[in-house]
């Protein structure tokens, strides 16, 4: 499973299709030739199987496998996120009541987001750390875009609680994606008790699209006004009863706001 960087996409899109306008073509056989083949560049290993290429063709669309990012952190700590807003909605706690939170997580997690923070830390660095999207989660019950500016990241409300979050690697979590990014959470409080949770990665059928305009709606807050956004909302959602898409494009072009304030040096 890999992180979906739209703007890319988008890019070699439009890239290929200026040079088939121009009349350029590429190696035959592209998928499977051995050297230069997009298959021997990007596929398992050395030993690329290309019968996989076409596997379930016209039967497996790959857009109804698209998870949705619900939260503004890196994929693998959305499980983390959804365990510790789960509790808080079951029995809410205080940040001071916490003695301690322990997350397990499988290995690709782990070496990509348990490593140590301190400050200051970026907020590219925070999206990606398990520790400070853990104690941020604990504290604002969410992980959006508000939750990584300069000044959130600065509090000390958070670098308080980051010290009591450990991180451990965990083997058991291995398979596809739903397990592999999974995790378990642990939070013991100052009163002696303690709560123990495992959480698999919500896939997007577990995820409304209800639920996608009101994420739509908050990343929208610091960056367009509330008519802009809401004009765009329509636009989207009236997609199939459009025939012309120049109205949602101008929308889109108008120029945005900083999402994240005040860039860090």
């Amino acid at each position: 499973m890999q992180a979906q960087h739209h703007g890319f996409a988008a890019r070699a899109g439009l890239g290929a299709a200026w040079l088939a306008a121009d009349g350029y073509t590429g190696i035959k056989r592209v998928f499977e030739r051995d050297y230069g083949g997009f298959l021997a560049a990007f596929g398992e290993g050395h030993d690329p199987d290309a019968s996989q290429v076409a596997a379930d063709l016209g039967e497996r669309w790959e857009t109804e496998r698209i998870v949705v990012k619900f939260h503004a952190a890196m994929g693998g700590l959305h499980s983390t996120i959804d365990a510790i807003r789960g509790m808080l909605a079951e029995c809410p706690f205080q940040p001071e009541d916490v003695e301690s939170i322990d997350v397990w997580v499988g290995k690709g997690v782990y070496h990509h987001g348990a490593f140590p923070v301190e400050r200051p830390l970026t907020s590219i660095g925070a999206q990606m750390s398990l520790a400070y999207t853990a104690a941020v989660a604990a504290v604002d019950g969410k992980a959006m875009i508000s939750q990584y500016t300069a000044d959130r990241i600065a509090s000390d409300d958070l670098w308080t609680l980051i010290p009591r979050i450990r991180m451990h690697e965990d083997g058991s979590f291995q398979g596809g994606p739903h397990k592999k990014l999974g995790c378990r959470l642990r939070i013991a409080l100052t009163d002696g008790s303690a709560r123990e949770v495992e959480q698999g990665l919500r896939f997007s059928e577990a995820i409304s699209n209800g639920d996608i305009v009101a994420k739509f709606r908050t990343l929208c807050e610091s960056v367009v006004p509330a008519n802009r956004c809401e004009r765009i909302v329509e636009a989207v959602l009236g997609l199939e009863r459009v025939g012309d898409l120049s109205g949602l494009f101008g929308l889109l072009a108008e120029e945005t706001a900083s999402a994240l304030g005040a860039q860090e040096d």
